[in-house]
């Protein structure tokens, strides 16, 4: 069972890596329009 400190920084990381695959995503939707 992970401990709660383990479980913030998980969700931090996972919202990090969302919102640059979001960036990402918006540049190339932007690019091939």
């Amino acid at each position: 069972m992970r401990t709660i400190v383990e479980q913030a920084k998980a969700a931090a990381a996972k919202a990090e890596r969302a919102k640059k695959q979001n960036r990402i995503s918006k540049l190339v939707f932007s690019v091939h329009r």
